[in-house]
């Protein structure tokens, strides 16, 4: 198979979440490993020798930067004022400017339905911070200013339990969602809290709704996953009566966070940033799409959303095309996006971003931590080319973005120097991302888990499209700042966005510009 197609099959899968490394020959598959569907597995056994190859060639590559497996260090001085993350500093900067809020509050509900073993959710709860150091991690200024972060020891996590038996069914409905927004929103104090909060809230004497709230600075959306994996795997061995079944985690956080500090610099940081110099020079500070509202002078992340399935019929027709252009579906996806985008602004110079789980190493997969990064995606609409010309462009852009993504976007903003305001955010205001469904019921002993949905009061930038792959079709999630749109105008980009999805499926190679 061409080294090119593999390169692009290898980015999505990785973009998916897989950690795809060679050991002694072998490929090491780590990470979502739900991604490995028949056709993919087909493509890995095929391909073996020729991805050995590719990985070996960019791990020794002398412009790569990309670690080898077991690089990160341990450390030895838990007391010391260990450095932070450049993603960490950014949070801690922000709240040492702006005071403490929810804006970076991430919250997770799951409603829980059987006889629940309040021992063993102690137990399971108490092992995830024990873990986990990042989550008794706090925050903290030396007398020059300067951030660090120091790991405390471990103790019991409170669990803020509240009783809703007396309530109606709609009473229950309502005080439910009451608490999880003041949950979502109530401020960390960095200085001293944990970087978890848990409430349980029972509704019957065999129902319940657990709700999780971390600080962004302590987790991203990879950690949930972790978090709802090492959750069921305890509860069920501790319901049981046994020990944690869990391999001890080889490094923590902090050890990531001094070995970013110490790689990168040098010639390998110079070339990414000359890349993210040259290609982001000139581009727009700030879209150019109409707002319903004025700008106000300061963003006050006050979000809502609107969701729209999009078929089954449409979701294998678009599949189909990226297969046959040798995309991904993020690649078409996130091309029809800028058209849309280009056509609501009239600019033919889209920016927006896209987030990366950013763990390229094996030993940082189990982790909790704030591992997430932003890549910048610039999409050039001024020439008159068909879709599937305009395709193959943006294949090009994301695969050389891939190759760069190593540059934390703290630091890349840092080194750009993009004009500075409080009301919108730096470089890109619109953010694009494709994720698999992993909202999955769990059968736990004597228990069932599943997700429990949540309303939407947060937009950190002024839009988002979400786009998740089902059973069912394309769901689509568009998150958007309420100080700017109102919600007839995301009904209607979101109906424009699936009409132009069926045009281009339907004649791929009209110009973009019909």
């Amino acid at each position: 198979m061409d080294s090119a197609i593999i390169k692009t099959k290898l980015m999505s899968l990785i973009k998916q979440g897989l950690k795809i490394s060679v050991s002694s020959d072998k490929l090491v598959l780590e990470g979502k490993l739900d991604v490995l569907d028949a056709q993919t597995k087909i493509f890995l056994t095929e391909n073996k020798i020729q991805i050995i190859n590719y990985i070996r060639e960019r791990e020794s590559g002398a412009n790569q930067i990309i670690a080898k497996r077991n690089s990160i260090a341990k450390k030895n001085n838990l007391d010391e004022k260990l450095a932070l993350s450049f993603s960490q500093q950014r949070l801690w900067f922000l709240d040492q400017l702006e005071g403490t809020s929810g804006q970076y509050n991430m919250a997770e509900a799951f409603h829980l339905t059987g006889e629940l073993n309040h021992s063993a959710l102690q137990q399971t709860l108490n092992e995830i911070v024990s873990r986990h150091e990042i989550l008794r991690t706090t925050y903290h200024s030396t007398a020059d200013g300067d951030g660090y972060q120091q790991v405390n020891p471990a103790q019991p996590i409170n669990i803020i339990t509240h009783s809703l038996l007396d309530l109606t069914e709609k009473e229950q409905i309502k005080a439910v969602k009451q608490r999880a927004e003041k949950e979502a929103s109530q401020p960390f104090d960095l200085s001293q809290d944990l970087m978890i909060r848990v409430n349980l809230i029972e509704l019957k004497t065999n129902e319940y709704v657990l709700l999780f709230t971390m600080h962004h600075i302590a987790s991203d959306g990879w950690s949930m996953g972790v978090l709802v994996d090492e959750f069921s795997q305890l509860y069920m061995a501790y319901c049981q009566g046994d020990e944690s079944s869990l391999e001890p985690l080889s490094i923590q956080y902090a050890d990531f966070a001094l070995w970013q500090r110490a790689w990168l610099k040098g010639d390998a940081l110079a070339k990414q940033i000359d890349y993210w110099q040259q290609q982001l020079s000139g581009a727009p500070p700030i879209h150019s799409l109409p707002l319903d509202k004025p700008r106000p002078q300061k963003q006050s992340f006050s979000g809502a959303v609107y969701q729209q399935t999009l078929s089954s019929e449409l979701s294998a027709n678009l599949n189909q095309l990226s297969q046959a252009k040798e995309v991904t579906l993020f690649m078409t996806l996130q091309a029809a996006f800028a058209v849309l985008m280009s056509r609501y602004s009239g600019e033919n110079d889209i920016v927006m971003g896209t987030p990366i789980a950013n763990r390229p190493q094996a030993e940082l997969a189990p982790l909790i931590g704030f591992f997430l990064n932003n890549l910048v995606l610039r999409s050039d609409l001024s020439a008159k080319l068909s879709f599937v010309d305009f395709l193959q462009q943006t294949k090009q852009t994301i695969l050389e973005a891939f190759e760069h993504q190593h540059i934390p976007f703290e630091m890349l903003v840092d080194k750009l120097q993009p004009e500075r305001t409080l009301n919108h955010s730096p470089l890109f205001q619109i953010l694009f991302t494709l994720e698999n469904n992993n909202a999955a019921e769990l059968s736990l002993p004597d228990l069932e888990l599943k997700y429990y949905p949540q309303a939407h009061q947060i937009s950190k930038y002024d839009l988002t499209l979400c786009v998740e792959e089902t059973a069912s079709g394309l769901q689509t999630t568009w998150e958007y700042c309420t100080d700017l749109f109102n919600h007839n105008t995301i009904e209607s980009m979101a109906n424009h966005f699936a009409i132009l999805l069926q045009s281009i499926v339907a004649a791929p190679n009209e110009k973009v510009s019909r």
